[in-house]
This record gives structure tokens, sequence and C-alpha cells, in this order.
């Protein structure tokens, strides 16, 4: 039953996806904070299915940042590298474990139905909820200025978007959507008129501009003021209804993640969009439109986090001077939104997280449900419970699912933890142990 209830730096860095691209990252957190009064020692856990955004996160980290902050640059840097599946138009959940309360919370920022939606409008789109929910989980439980978490998204941009293997891989089969409106097309293809590929550069000034106004504290401008006007406008002009009123009036909720016992430990989760039970073969959403990560920091705090589009690249439409895509509304039937979940396991004794992991997708829920109670029995069985297909979803796609396991807990040190990516993607973990 589920219940609601100054210092050395010395990495060691697990690629596990075997051939993937990691691009030079000219990305910068801007300067290094000082005087920071925290016991983080700039060490940590990433892993998420698009290596440069996990770069971002590891630098975030060094920096003295907590997991939250990491996560926050990290779902930034996503809606630049993998925009199939994350993006300022979605949006997502993250579970939060904070080690000093002992317990988790949800923060639920899917995306929700425009409240005054216009039923001539051509397109019927989600309220952009990526920048509010992310906003919101740095203001509980980020330490770094808000300005140095979202730079790095912004510089990506800037210096021009290397197409990572990952990103490649979901460019190359989704162009019927992209379609949908010929001017975001045009951005992710090249000269040749073909998707941009694996090391080909995407460049979007417009988006490089909006996450400047974000990052500059106008977050609420985003939502409220001028570019949430502007937001109004550009949506009009691509055919979709979505005014300010949308925006201004839409809110993340943090709840009370929901937990339940398994033997001596106690596994907490938080998931979206139905379950994987309901999902049938012909109404099977593509994992592709979303994707899952986890961040952990040496102060034993662990965010997991799944993000979505609702479908990939939502519904190709990105209006004009913005360069982000919007996703389609969740009640529209012709779309079906992937399952999302999020899973933290700890200790009941201790309250030392011992597992988490995060994803979306046919299957996710399942699989990592069930990875939970297999991973008691050790390390072994983590890495074995990665890759195996799920009956009910065994002829599709299924999500991929990012994951952390410390066999003794986080506590006996992060050297001692495992990371793993899904074998059957192109991510990237890292794990960072400060040394005092």
């Amino acid at each position: 039953m589920w219940l609601n209830n100054g210092r050395r730096i010395s990495r060691i860095t697990l690629l596990l996806a075997g051939g993937m691209l990691l691009c030079a990252c000219e990305a910068s957190v801007g300067p290094r904070f000082t005087g920071l009064d925290s016991k983080l020692d700039g060490g940590g856990i990433v892993v998420a299915d698009e290596p440069r955004a996990v770069l971002i996160a590891q630098e975030v980290l060094e920096n003295g940042g907590s997991a939250a902050d990491a996560a926050v640059a990290l779902g930034f840097g996503l809606s630049v590298t993998l925009q199939s599946s994350a993006g300022l138009g979605g949006g997502g959940l993250c579970l939060v474990y904070d080690a000093l309360k002992g317990r988790a919370d949800m923060l639920d920022f899917t995306p929700v139905a425009a409240v005054g939606r216009q039923p001539t409008a051509k397109w019927q789109v989600a309220v952009p909820a990526l920048a509010r929910g992310l906003y919101a989980l740095h203001a509980e439980h980020g330490r770094l200025p808000w300005q140095q978490v979202v730079v790095p998204a912004e510089n990506l941009v800037r210096s021009g978007n290397a197409v990572s293997r990952a990103f490649a891989v979901q460019l190359a089969r989704s162009s019927t959507t992209l379609a949908n409106d010929p001017n975001a097309l045009d951005i992710f293809m090249t000269s040749q008129r073909v998707m941009a590929a694996e090391g080909d550069r995407i460049d979007q000034p417009d988006l490089a501009v909006t996450l400047s106004h974000i990052r500059a504290g106008a977050q609420s401008d985003f939502y409220s003021g001028n570019l949430g006007r502007s937001i109004e406008f550009g949506a009009e002009k691509s055919g979709a209804s979505l005014s300010v009123v949308d925006l201004s009036v839409y809110l993340p909720r943090w709840t009370p993640a929901e937990s339940k016992e398994i033997g001596s430990i106690e596994y907490y989760r938080a998931v979206a969009f139905g379950t994987d039970e309901a999902m049938t073969r012909s109404a099977t959403p593509d994992a592709s439109s979303a994707t899952g990560f986890l961040v952990a920091d040496s102060g034993r705090n662990v965010v997991a986090c799944a993000l979505t589009m609702l479908t990939p690249f939502g519904v190709g439409l990105m209006p004009p001077g913005l360069g982000f895509l919007l996703a389609p509304t969740p009640d529209d039937p012709s779309y079906f939104a992937p399952p999302l979940i999020a899973g933290i396991a700890i200790d009941r004794r201790t309250r030392d997280v011992h597992y988490a992991a995060a994803s979306g997708g046919a299957g996710v829920i399942n699989q990592i449900d069930a990875s939970v109670r297999g991973v008691t029995s050790g390390q072994a069985q983590f890495k074995a419970s990665f890759g195996l297909p799920i009956d009910s979803v065994e002829e599709v796609e299924r999500g991929q699912i990012n994951a952390m396991s410390c066999e003794d807990g986080l506590k006996s040190g992060l050297e001692f933890c495992a990371v793993r990516h899904d074998p059957n993607g192109h991510g990237f973990g890292t794990i960072i142990v400060g040394i005092p």
C-alpha cells in the first residue's frame, strides 16, 4: 500500500554507454562563488540520457552546488541538448530527498491544459511548465545564485549547440513532427536539407535570448510579464491557443511523496501520466518524448526527475522569436503521454539513500519498481536490472532508465556507489569524489 507521508576534487568518471560523443563543452557556470557556508565538498553523482547536460550538472556540483542546483542546471541543459524529450514548452516531475529531514517530497510541474483555450485554434497546446518547476526546485533546495545554475544552458546555446549521438537518434526519426512548423524544421536541418547529425551544430539565437531573460531573474516575466505576452503573441502566430492568463495562473505543486515499505527499505515514488498496466500496444507513447535523470550531492541529498514534451518534439511548433517548442495539451486523445516515474529507496533505520532511478516511457514504472525489490540483494542485481524487456511492452520501444545504487548507503562514500545508464541509450554517468 502506498502512503503519502575551497577543496580539491578527484573525479571518478564512468562512461556508461559505448561509442557516445562527448563534445567539448564551452558552457561555464560563471565565477566560482566563495564564502559559502556549507558542508558540501563539491562531490556528487550525475546520470542522464545526454552527455553535454551531464557535464553542466557536474560543473555545478564542483562549484559547491547542491543536488537541486545541479538538477536545475541539468534540466535547462536538456532543454537545449535533448529537445525531443525536454524543453521550456514541456514539464515534468522531481522527487527530492532531503537528508536532514530524512524524507522525500514530490514536485509536480507536469504540463497542463490551458484554462482559456480557444476551440477554434488550430493547435491546442500545454502550458509551458519547465521554467516555473525548476525555479520552484531551486527556491526550496538551491544554494547557488539562480543566475549561476541557468547560465550554462544559455552559454551552450550561444556557443552553437553540437548535436550528441543521443539527440541525433531522435532527430533522425522526428522530421514529420517538426514539419508542422517550417521555421522549426529549418533550425534542426543542415544546409544540405537533411536532419542534423552527430557533431553538427544547431544555432538558436532566439532560445539564447529567452534563457537570458530567465537567467536574469525574469522567470516571473516568462509567466506574466513582457516575455509572457511575447509567448502569447508567438503562439497565436503559430495557430496555437495559449494566453498570458494561462501562463500566469500555472503553479507547480509540492506534495509529500508516496511511500511503501519493502523489508528494511522505504521506497519513495513519484508517478505521473498513468501506469504501465494501462498501456496497450495500440496506444503506447513514444519513449523519446520523455527523459529521466538523477543527481546526488555529498550531503546525501538526492533529486530524481523525469521530464517530457508529451510527444517527441511536442507538436513541432516554435513560436516566432522564442526558440522553444510547444507541447500538446495532455488531454488531447490524439497523443499518449508517457508514464513518468522517479523513485528513491532508503534504509528505514538509518534514513540513508541506497537506490534512486528515474525515467519516462513504456514499461518504466514496472521496471523501476522491480529494480527496487531486486537491488536489495546487491550490486550484481543492480547491474542485471537494466536492458531487460517487460512482457507487456516487449514489442515496443520502452523508456530508458537512469539509476544509482549504493549497497551500503551514501554515507559509506560516493566512491562505493555505482551509476548506470540504460545500455539501450547513449547517456552518461559520473561520480565526483571530493577530497577534504
